[in-house]
């Protein structure tokens, strides 16, 4: 807060002066001489606060006499503005800052207990420790004005330490401004821009952000002093005798690395409630994929230590699924996710949530044994085992000669074409929707199927369109007659397409999976999410399918951004991961609610979207924050590092956190992964038959197959395991 220059009456009073006369004239009262209340202030204070800001600090704490100020009505306190006067301007008056005292005893009359003996404590003087907190563009104090002490133990309570706090409610703690570490504080404005996990968002570039922002505010502020002492200069008789004293010099910040130590202590201040929302995630369809990105950043202890990064997701959004509550790192695939895939059977059977319908892999979809190595890790779980199209499709660039031939899009779109059919009428309504559209916009000229073909985008295809595979028998036929008509072509330098020999051997180990892609008999893979949207003059539903992992590979290019630069050691790991996916989870918890109105908010904090839920239910009789489902206490399960390091008996990598001393992008908006299992569109074919119990079921009325949530059942307010009492 820069302050402004202004005339008026001095700062403190100064006591009259008795006039000059020769005549004798009445006595005048006795008056004491006023003193500087900055000699009042604690000596580890003068180590904190700058000399400009002493006295008017000691005005708010301490009365003349000396005595701390009993009645304290405000937490905020702001600095007077420089006052002109005919000495020169002061420049420590011009870069005062503001004040936060901390008092909930004195201030709300509230009794805290003491955490040893559970007595009631009371308040000894003021808290000897000052702060100076960080801010956006600047700083201010945090003092504390209570000492708690109790009265038998005669042990004194730091006023802002976390026993403290757990004993304010919910409104009153919040209103506590700062996170702390050894010697400085954060504001959490500042923190909260420390916390989305997208690209390019981390320590460093805040650091540089805020030491811009507070370099910009120290320079106006020397131009407010600078103009002051301009015009006293030009007021002044002698202006050659004007001596004027250089502003203070500007204070640079802590290094990126205390901006990290910041983040990690309020992450580990609500851990419960990360782990909460990462383990209460269920769904009908259960999604396993892994990857290696994540891996490649890993350094320190953990460096050169984990093989795979494996997530769990659901059905919820086909583009980025929900994380079904596992997020590991691990030394290797299949034996190595065994406690993970029986933390998540646990999970499912504490809760009393059925087992899913089906669970799509990368790999391990099936044994020459009959049972699916998956449902070992799963057991008892008797699931549908099916093998993601994605991966399935990729398994075939294999026997290309290489990814960059002319006909590769060709390939892939006539590749998946043979596995898919796609319904009939669905398209149907598509087309007669982009008609009208580029009839619109090419001033009425009526377009060819040819041209409403070629504007239909494969996005377009997966939102409003249902598919469905052909079967063992017609994707082998199809298949099969694919690689025959391609086996000769070329591209103009004379390259084939297509390696005959390492094609001929892909070809005979995959048809033993064409029964692992084919669509689980009973499970309803597409759900109407919504209608209105309109494309030219038609209203078109918006379809959300459930099949394949395909979708985790557009999570796993941001699960990599989670970790900002290049290179993390086991404890920041594990910090970014757990908020990075419990963000990730709760941006899509009102798409699996089906919910058509929400607060419209963009809140990541439990326990205060659980307090204000919770007193909304008593003030107004319904949440005010609809979306938010309070997640329930965390189950136990070892997520991302922890898992990795339970594997490798390194548990201890995590309980080691240095407090290092000197050293918003909006969330998910990069592009997405698209689904390439969606071919072009005039390579869509349609079923010959109507979808039967062979495909996806689709529901008992053929023409509304969707599942719908009933809007008009009002929700009813759940108890959340963080809500304050």
């Amino acid at each position: 807060m820069a302050p402004a220059t202004q005339s008026g009456p001095p700062l403190f009073p100064v006591p009259a002066t008795a006039p000059s006369s020769a005549a004798p004239g009445p006595p005048l009262p006795l008056h004491s001489p006023e003193v500087s209340r900055a000699r009042f202030l604690p000596k580890p204070f003068l180590r904190v606060i700058k000399p400009g800001d002493r006295e008017w600090i000691a005005h708010i704490l301490y009365e003349a006499s000396g005595q701390l100020r009993q009645n304290i009505r405000q937490n905020w306190h702001y600095p007077p503005s420089p006052i002109r006067s005919v000495a020169p301007p002061n420049p420590h008056d011009y870069f005062r800052q503001r004040m936060f005292l901390w008092a909930p005893m004195r201030m709300w009359g509230i009794p805290l207990k003491c955490t040893q003996c559970n007595r009631k404590m009371h308040h000894s003087g003021i808290y000897p420790k000052a702060r100076e907190v960080i801010d956006v563009a600047s700083k201010y104090y945090l003092i504390g004005g209570d000492y708690p002490r109790c009265s038998q133990c005669k042990l004194p309570v730091c006023p802002w330490s976390s026993d403290i706090l757990k004993q304010l409610d919910p409104s009153k703690r919040n209103k506590f401004p700062a996170v702390l570490t050894t010697h400085l504080a954060l504001d959490r404005k500042c923190v909260t821009l420390l916390r989305p996990r997208t690209a390019g968002n981390s320590s460093s570039y805040l650091q540089q952000a805020f030491q811009e922002a507070h370099s910009e505010e120290w320079a106006r502020r020397s131009c407010d002093y600078f103009t002051d002492c301009d015009m006293h200069k030009k007021s002044c008789l002698n202006q050659s005798q004007a001596v004027y004293e250089p502003p203070p010099p500007f204070c640079p910040l802590p290094l990126a690395q205390w901006f990290e130590t910041v983040h990690a202590n309020d992450v580990a201040g609500h851990l419960d409630e990360l782990k909460g929302v990462i383990t209460s995630t269920f769904g009908r369809i259960l999604k396993l994929d892994s990857t290696k990105k994540v891996t490649k950043k890993l350094a320190g202890g953990i460096e050169n230590t984990a093989a795979w990064m494996t997530n769990v997701g659901n059905e919820y959004d086909f583009e980025n699924p929900s994380v079904n509550g596992a997020s590991v790192l691990t030394t290797g695939e299949g034996a190595g996710l065994d406690d993970l895939c029986q933390g998540i059977v646990k999970r499912y059977r504490d809760a009393g949530v059925p087992q899913p319908d089906a669970i799509y892999v990368d790999r391990d979809c099936c044994s020459d044994r009959g049972v699916s190595p998956v449902l070992n890790w799963f057991r008892p779980w008797t699931s549908t085992v099916r093998l993601d199209v994605f991966h399935f499709m990729r398994r075939f660039t294999n026997g290309l000669t290489t990814e960059h031939h002319p006909l590769y899009g060709t390939f892939c779109s006539k590749l998946s074409a043979c596995i898919f059919e796609w319904d009939k009428q669905d398209v149907c309504r598509l087309k007669e929707a982009k008609r009208a559209e580029l009839r619109k916009k090419h001033q009425g000229l009526e377009p060819t199927d040819a041209q409403v073909l070629v504007s239909i985008s494969s996005s377009e295809l997966a939102k409003h369109c249902r598919r469905r595979t052909r079967g063992v028998e017609e994707t082998r036929a199809l298949i099969k007659s694919l690689l025959d008509s391609m086996w000769p072509l070329v591209d103009g330098t004379g390259l084939h397409l297509i390696n005959h020999e390492s094609m001929s051997r892909v070809w005979k180990v995959q048809q033993k999976h064409l029964a692992c892609i084919q669509d689980p008999p009973g499970v309803q893979l597409y759900t109407n999410i919504g209608s209105g949207l309109e494309k030219g003059d038609k209203t078109l539903d918006v379809l959300r399918c459930g099949r394949g992992s395909s979708s985790l590979e557009s999570f796993h290019k941001h699960q990599c951004a989670f970790i900002p630069g290049w290179r993390c050691n086991a404890l920041h790991t594990q910090m970014y991961m757990l908020e990075g996916v419990s963000r990730w989870n709760l941006n899509r918890s009102a798409q699996a609610l089906c919910m058509t109105e929400t607060s419209r908010t963009k809140i990541y904090d439990i326990r205060l979207m659980s307090n204000v839920n919770a007193l909304s239910n008593r003030v107004l009789g319904r949440p005010l924050i609809p979306e938010f489902m309070p997640p329930g206490k965390p189950t136990g399960e070892c997520i991302a590092v922890e898992y990795l390091l339970a594997q490798t008996n390194r548990g201890d990598l995590l309980s080691q956190q240095v407090d290092i001393l000197p050293e918003s992008l909006s969330e998910d908006q990069e592009d997405e992964c698209g689904d390439v299992t969606i071919p072009q569109a005039t390579d869509i074919t349609f079923q010959v038959s109507t979808f039967g119990s062979g495909g996806p079921s689709l529901g008992p009325d053929p023409r509304s197959p969707f599942e719908e949530s009933d809007a008009s059942t009002p929700a009813m307010p759940v108890q959340s395991p963080f809500e304050e009492k």
